[in-house]
């Protein structure tokens, strides 16, 4: 019997534990509008021209816009 308390408690604190690291409740809003972020996966399309093994590719699908 003290076996299984002890087990449904590490279980009831793991699930606690995990929906809190996962929950948005304890976050605030960001400010500005919601930005899209596309997943990077096979589908993705660029420009390849000039591609090096350096090249930051991110940036060719969605170029920075910084205000200096």
């Amino acid at each position: 019997m003290r076996k299984r308390n002890i087990f449904l408690l590490l279980a009831v604190t793991a699930t606690g534990a995990i929906y809190l690291n996962n929950t948005s409740l304890l976050s605030g809003r960001a400010a500005g509008k919601p930005v899209v972020l596309p997943h990077r996966g096979l589908s993705q399309e660029f420009d390849s021209a000039g591609l090096e093994h350096g090249t930051c590719t991110a940036e060719r699908i969605r170029p920075a816009s910084r205000k200096a």
